[in-house]
């Protein structure tokens, strides 16, 4: 039986003994724990290395430090021995009921007085008073000893718990897994950024709130074409890539999915340059738009080099909680670039109609194209009218000669002169004559025709195919024979071109 110690063992605090010579056949196996009452601190626990000791003889000697202690301090000893030389606690009791005389249910012997005092001990005579005294002693001295070790209560209903030297302690339920709870819930809490303790919170349905960052940002670096980023978008909306530094030749794809081992699907991204915005579906040029954002389509997002030129590529990675803002006005951009071949399916376009002129815009300008108000387009032949011209004949013609007459200069480097329509008349002449339209200085003859002595009535030719020059070389007129007498009248008009 367990039971409290209430001898007085010799205690030298200098030399950490306590002499148990006073306790019969004392086995240190048997020692539960000693607490020092005054000192409020257990000073002998077989469980704990700090707080264990060694016996030689009937002398304990303590691990634990107890030189500031002092050798009057009231020690509780719990040991754990068969009361009664090996009786126990029911055969104690009926012996007890052997030796009182019972009659008609009423004991005759007397029970003792109040004022006995409580019994020390299993083998001396005692009288039931003095017995419950000694049970009752024992019992209060146990409560001592779980208020020590456990410590004092903070709060109605909780009981502060400390972890072990390691900080780690399991604290265990009442109810399994699966199965409704008996008992109020425990409440948890944490610790925040300044070292305070916060409960955490759940809501209505008991699902923890979480606060996730409104951002994350990381560095990314590509080497080499095999190199890519794989992130998960969870908790997050849209994406940014700032390319610190782009390396030279090199494109990008923005892909999801949401199986990370599947294939990759690509997807929509706008990059910017400085001036402005540009969709993309295919591979983004990271030299012309270093800032590249979207919005998220699965959960995982890719970004690898399609094309890798030089390197390293290194750029800042921001995951964010918002959708993408969209720019104020939508610039819609087809799927292929300009000089490469067209895919996908053709884009419905809308004209202003217009029962008035607009107002003319500056060059290199957008501007919208012009209809009839029941939506038929409005179209200029050929060119800008900055760029026509036009040709008048000479006054009287030409007259009896073959020599050439330039009607539109050179235009320019890699540009060419073109003629959408020309008008002819001619007097009676003295010879019949051939009428020739030539690329270049006497170059190759472009158009021709014959003109009889009859001479011929004004005659207006349009080209619905309009004649062109070699780049860069003008265009004459010229009669391959001279006519004697009479002119001939010729007019042209035409633009320019590449």
């Amino acid at each position: 039986m367990k039971y409290m110690l209430t001898g007085s063992y010799p205690f030298d605090p200098a030399a950490k003994t306590i002499d148990f010579t006073s306790v019969s056949g004392f086995d240190l196996k048997s020692l539960i724990a000693i607490v020092n009452q005054t000192a409020g601190v257990v000073i002998y626990n077989p469980v704990s290395p700090s707080a264990g000791g060694t016996l030689a003889g009937s002398v304990l000697t303590l691990a634990y430090d107890t030189t500031a202690m002092h050798s009057g301090d009231t020690l509780l000893v719990f040991y754990d021995e068969q009361v009664g030389g090996g009786k126990t606690i029911k055969d104690l009791w009926d012996e007890l009921a052997s030796t009182l005389s019972v009659s008609d249910g009423a004991v005759q012997t007397t029970l003792g007085a109040k004022t006995d005092a409580a019994a020390t001990d299993s083998t001396s005579s005692w009288s039931l008073t003095a017995l419950a005294k000694g049970i009752l002693a024992v019992a209060q001295a146990m409560q001592v000893w779980w208020a020590n070790r456990l410590g004092p209560k903070t709060a109605a209903n909780s009981l502060s718990v400390t972890g072990a030297s390691d900080g780690i302690f399991y604290v265990g339920g009442v109810s399994a897994d699966g199965v409704a709870p008996t008992n109020q819930a425990v409440r948890v809490a944490g610790m925040d950024a300044g070292g305070l303790k916060r409960t955490l919170l759940t809501d209505t349905l008991g699902r923890q709130v979480m606060v996730t960052p409104d951002s994350v940002q990381q560095d990314v670096t590509f080497s080499s074409a095999s190199d890519t980023v794989v992130v998960d978008m969870t908790n997050y909306q849209s994406f940014a890539l700032q390319i610190t530094s782009a390396g030279s030749g090199n494109t990008f794809v923005f892909e999801t999915q949401e199986d990370p081992t599947s294939s990759w699907v690509q997807m929509y991204v706008q990059a910017t340059q400085t001036v402005g915005i540009t969709g993309w579906w295919g591979a983004v040029s990271i030299s012309t738009y270093p800032y590249i954002a979207g919005t998220r389509r699965g959960r995982y997002l890719r970004i690898r080099p399609a094309v890798f030129g030089t390197g390293p590529v290194t750029g800042k990675l921001t995951l964010q909680d918002v959708q993408m803002a969209g720019s104020p006005g939508v610039i819609a951009m087809g799927t292929t670039a300009e000089n490469l071949s067209v895919t996908g399916n053709p884009v419905g376009i809308a004209l202003e109609g217009r029962t008035s002129s607009k107002n003319s815009v500056g060059n290199a300008s957008a501007v919208r194209p012009i209809g009839t108000v029941d939506g038929r387009q409005i179209v200029r032949m050929n060119s800008i009218p900055e760029n026509e011209w036009t040709y008048a004949a000479a006054g009287g013609g030409i007259s009896n000669t073959t020599s050439a007459v330039t009607i539109k200069a050179a235009a320019g480097a890699s540009i060419r002169n073109y003629i959408t329509s020309i008008q002819i008349m001619a007097d009676a002449l003295g010879a019949a004559t051939e009428l020739a339209i030539r690329d270049g200085a006497g170059g190759t003859v472009l158009w021709r025709t014959k003109i009889g002595t009859g001479g011929l009535p004004l005659a207006n030719i349009k080209f619905d195919d309009p004649l062109k020059s070699t780049a860069n070389q003008l265009l004459e007129v010229v009669t391959l024979t001279a006519s004697v007498t009479g002119a001939v009248y010729f007019n042209a008009q035409g633009y320019i071109g590449p």
